[in-house]
């Protein structure tokens, strides 16, 4: 969901033929260029669409994959409900979005691992795509709980994103 120019939904495609991989956008121009780009793989077709209205059947999913578009949602809990009803059963949903002002200590490990510089460009690429540390916690985990996910979803902070894991 929210596949932009197609590059993750590109990559999978390419290390693993044997998926039937979708990209979701509501940029046609988005889908164009990731369509233009993945002419010549078979197995990853990229479809205009809204996430509140995806264009698949009741429980028809294996996995569901969001990069960084989460914080554009207008209305995200229609998007979760609707992730919820074409999961498959047992199946996940992964959505990442960034997370600024993150605890001292993930700052620390994040600084370590990248350098200051470095992690001065991760700290504005999470300020601007995503929300902060204690958005996550409350206003989105509350969110969370009026879903159809109701106390099957976790939120784990990795490397300056957030990582909300949906389970069916």
């Amino acid at each position: 969901m929210g596949s932009g120019t197609g590059f993750l939904s590109i990559e999978i495609a390419k290390r693993a033929p044997e998926l039937k991989i979708y990209g979701i956008d509501l940029s046609k121009k988005m889908v164009e260029i990731a369509s233009g780009t993945a002419r010549d793989l078979k197995n990853v077709k990229f479809k205009l669409a809204n996430a509140i209205n995806l264009p698949f059947e009741n429980s028809s999913v294996d996995f569901i994959v969001s990069t960084g578009s989460f914080h554009h949602w207008k209305q995200p809990l229609k998007v979760f409900n609707e992730c919820y009803r074409i999961l498959k059963p047992n199946c996940e949903a992964w959505i990442y979005d960034g997370c600024s002002n993150l605890p001292k200590n993930e700052t620390f490990k994040l600084k370590r691992q990248y350098g200051a510089f470095k992690y001065h460009i991760v700290k504005q690429i999470q300020k601007a795509h995503g929300f902060p540390w204690n958005i996550y916690n409350t206003k989105i985990k509350k969110l969370l709980e009026y879903s159809k996910f109701k106390g099957k979803f976790q939120m784990i902070p990795t490397d300056g994103w957030m990582k909300i894991i949906l389970k069916k």
